[in-house]
């Protein structure tokens, strides 16, 4: 159900002559100045664009079919219009196959901005100078024209789009959609959020079992690394190598974890999910013996630098934590150190003192659209129905906002430019960026899928033996013995590259929305 507000229509707003002169039985003759100071406005407005014109896009571009010209039909006017739409299905079956549509959208609504549900009813979107635009094939030849495509438009929307009847963990409203639209957090440009992190514990077994997302799953998190004696004794006694076998260090909750990226491209076909990616910083986690951190752990907080956003919250700078219990045994030997520590012998207290840093994990977001639920749009749209690719008049050509990172680098991998260009079938098309918000996920993440990948950077460090953790020769007996604990210095590791994550479909807190109660077709 939709209900159109106000219809502000002048057909002649106004009409007027400079100068003096009488009107007589017959048409008299104006003056340019005359016609210069005469002022009007139709409500209707036809205009035609041939195939040799130069703002013919279509005809214009690469790959282009230069026989297409466009007729446009548009009310010089404002239309106001709130409705509801159950279900919206454009372009089933056929080529896309029995239930396949262009486009496919439940409990679509369309309203003025507000963020009550009050405030929805008694407001309405704004369509400035709606039109109506024929793309013609062969405009010029009566007897070999034809209909290529057909769009329904506006120079401008401003108004809420809201999909689905709530922000949950249930996917609901967007099933697919064909079409154009640049997605950001706001005018930055930028897609940010901030994210929350569970606390866990990094078992150091090559088995460790953990449960993520509901499903047990088994992670080999060994450490395997070289151990060298410090003080008198160290130049006689040759590096050990150990290997763990259980235990390890907690990790506390993080919170407020920004996270930032270029922004986002839907342009193609039956989109179902939108490919996000990040990279979330982990800060350095520090490691000390008994008694120096907390057994459970403790996350530093500290405001960040303004770059390239001004954050406004305070973020996790650092992580410390009690290195152990860890349990290991010694894989290898050589000369003296096997009258110390020879293979096979189990070391059950161990207590790791350094720090790891520099953590990057690369976050893949496979985010269905049925978890987008609100658009604000202040933009031109378009809904078209095109037999063959085509580039509509107006639609946007430019810089493609994936291309810079956030660090001011070029991703060559991504195309320079991008071109909205319909294609076959109905395409919905949004020329300027659609804003979120923040896209905070409201579940927290779970960071134990990376205890592998940060094992074998450990591993990688310790068993380069310029990197071998550090002994004191007082803790000799403590190794003799299995008595006692032994605390190993190992050092600051710099993680070199970025680890990888995927996640699936996370909730976002920013896509909160009010239903729109308007009329007898209500989503509330």
């Amino acid at each position: 159900m939709s209900k159109l507000k106000k219809l502000n229509i002048a057909l002649l707003t106004s009409y007027s002559l400079s100068g003096s002169f009488t009107f007589a039985g017959t048409l008299q003759t104006m003056t340019d100045e005359q016609l210069s100071a005469s002022v009007g406005q139709a409500l209707m407005s036809l205009s035609y664009i041939s195939p040799q014109d130069s703002r013919n896009l279509e005809a214009n571009r690469s790959g282009g079919d230069n026989t297409i010209g466009f007729y446009k039909l548009g009310i010089e006017a404002e239309l106001e219009l709130n409705a509801n739409i159950k279900k919206l299905q454009l372009g089933c079956g056929g080529v896309n196959g029995a239930g396949g549509c262009d486009i496919d959208i439940d409990n679509l609504s369309l309203s003025g901005l507000a963020d009550t549900a009050n405030g929805r009813v008694a407001s309405s979107a704004k369509m400035t100078n709606p039109f109506l635009e024929f793309a013609i094939k062969n405009p010029e030849s009566a007897s070999t024209r034809s209909i290529a495509g057909l769009r329904l438009s506006a120079e401008k929307v401003v108004g809420l789009l809201t999909a689905g009847t709530e922000n949950s963990t249930t996917q609901n409203g967007i099933k697919n959609i064909s079409g154009f639209m640049r997605i950001q957090s706001d005018e930055s440009g930028y897609v940010y959020g901030k994210a929350n992190t569970d606390a866990r514990r990094f078992i150091a077994s090559k088995d460790a079992t953990y449960v993520v997302d509901g499903v047990t799953q088994t992670f080999n998190n060994q450490v395997s690394g070289k151990v060298k004696v410090t003080g008198f004794l160290g130049g006689l006694v040759q590096p050990i190598t150990f290997q763990t076998t259980d235990g390890g260090f907690n990790i506390p909750a993080m919170n407020n974890i920004p996270f930032i990226r270029s922004g986002v491209v839907v342009n193609g076909n039956r989109v179902s999910s939108l490919p996000l990616q990040a990279t979330l910083n982990v800060p350095k986690i520090e490691v000390d013996r008994r008694g120096v951190y907390p057994e459970s752990g403790q996350t530093i907080y500290a405001n960040p630098q303004e770059s390239p956003i001004d954050w406004g919250f305070s973020t996790p700078s650092g992580v410390q934590t009690q290195g152990g219990i860890v349990k290991a045994v010694i894989t290898d030997c050589s000369g003296l150190a096997c009258i110390v520590a020879s293979p096979g012998k189990v070391l059950p207290t161990v207590f790791m003192k350094g720090a790891i840093q520099g953590i990057k994990a690369d976050v893949t977001i496979n985010q269905g659209l049925g978890y987008i639920h609100s658009l604000p749009i202040n933009s031109p749209f378009s809904l078209s129905l095109q037999s063959q690719a085509i580039k509509w008049t107006g639609s946007y050509y430019g810089a493609n906002p994936e291309r810079k990172n956030v660090d001011g680098s070029i991703n060559n991998s991504v195309s320079e430019s991008i071109s909205d260009i319909a294609q076959k079938g109905w395409w919905m098309s949004f020329s300027d960026p659609i804003n979120l918000g923040s896209v905070d996920p409201v579940k927290k993440i779970d960071i134990a899928p990376l205890f592998p990948q940060i094992a074998s950077q450990i591993t990688n460090f310790l068993m380069d033996e310029r990197n071998a953790a550090s002994l004191s020769e007082s803790q000799l007996g403590n190794v003799i013995t299995g008595n006692g604990d032994i605390n190993v210095g190992i050092g600051t590791l710099n993680v070199p590259g970025a680890l990888n994550l995927t996640l699936n479909d996370l909730q976002l807190s920013g896509q909160k929305f009010a239903p729109n109660c308007y009329g007898s077709l209500k989503f509330c």
